[in-house]
């Protein structure tokens, strides 16, 4: 019986546990963690570095990012954006895997979590200014989709991922280890990523156009589709730009040129945009995630060049 009891317990906790996962979507971090994982690159290159601090971080960025997920999940079904007839809608709340209350108490608790957290080693470490990027975070986390703000739903969540994941979570990262509050060096090595990372989403809003136009404004229906197919090309290509510009004026030596074997991905996705829009509208359907690898493989392979 006390075994049974036991299994029964540990089934239960295995399903939450998933359910939970399923609401951080980790698969979603990369966007997060590369530009983090570029700050922490940059105080390596200047010799300020501090692994326990790096460690630190990396996990902090991960608590938030993960709130603000759960955040946009909770306020996507409150206002009726997912539904259980979206086929792209978030199924941990829309099929009543977890109350809506329930999933809003784990944010708020991860929240508090990453500014406690934040709070003790901005004291620790003498990195007062870390507390300025800490409440960015939670605005942006927050407000991205909750009112009055609604930045997702207003045209600016494309903009928002670009200056929060892109600019502001490098140099968040990099403070902490330098004192230097803003460094130019790290922005235009930001530049690239944050470029891809922001086509992570508009491919996701493209995607989504007929759906969104019901309920939010992107830029994705600001545009037409021949403009939102060009900025996603922009969005995707111009990292590669940035990258010559990088090698011919010596901010970054010959190697970063091994960045450019990414160029077949890149191209792939705007393929698969492309055919998408004009041809077959399912094949879209994973546009984000091809961007998404995109982002990953690109990322790393932009650090290993910075970091060698």
């Amino acid at each position: 019986m006390i075994i049974e009891k036991l299994s029964i317990r540990w089934n239960d906790l295995a399903v939450k546990a998933s359910i939970i996962f399923k609401l951080l979507r980790p698969f979603s971090w990369p966007a997060s963690l590369i530009p983090a994982l570029l700050g922490n690159v940059m105080a390596y290159r200047t010799g300020v570095f501090y692994p326990v601090r790096a460690l630190i971080l990396l996990i902090g960025v991960s608590v938030m990012h993960g709130a603000g997920n759960i955040f946009n999940q909770y306020y996507d079904y409150k206002l009726g954006i997912d539904k259980k007839s979206g086929p792209h809608s978030n199924l941990v709340l829309v099929q009543g895997w977890l109350k809506p209350g329930s999933a809003y108490d784990i944010a708020v608790k991860l929240t508090v979590s990453f500014l406690i957290s934040a709070l003790f080693f901005s004291f620790l470490w003498n990195r007062f200014f870390s507390l300025f990027y800490a409440f960015i975070a939670i605005l942006g986390a927050y407000y991205y989709t909750a009112p009055p703000l609604n930045l997702k739903y207003r045209s600016l969540g494309t903009v928002t991922v670009f200056l929060i994941f892109g600019i502001v979570t490098p140099q968040a990262v990099y403070y902490p280890h330098s004192a230097v509050f803003f460094d130019l060096n790290l922005l235009l090595y930001s530049l690239p990523l944050a470029l891809i990372t922001a086509a992570i989403l508009h491919g996701n809003n493209m995607r989504d156009r007929n759906i969104d136009r019901k309920k939010i404004s992107t830029i994705a229906l600001l545009l037409n589709k021949k403009k939102g197919k060009l900025l996603y090309s922009m969005l995707l290509f111009f990292p590669y730009l940035f990258l010559i510009i990088y090698i011919l004026t010596g901010l970054i030596e010959n190697h970063g040129l091994l960045v450019f074997i990414t160029t077949p991905l890149a191209y792939h996705c705007y393929k698969k945009l492309d055919r998408g829009l004009n041809i077959n509208t399912e094949l879209l359907a994973d546009i984000d995630q091809e961007t998404a690898k995109l982002n990953l493989t690109f990322g790393l392979i932009w650090i290993f060049v910075l970091f060698f």
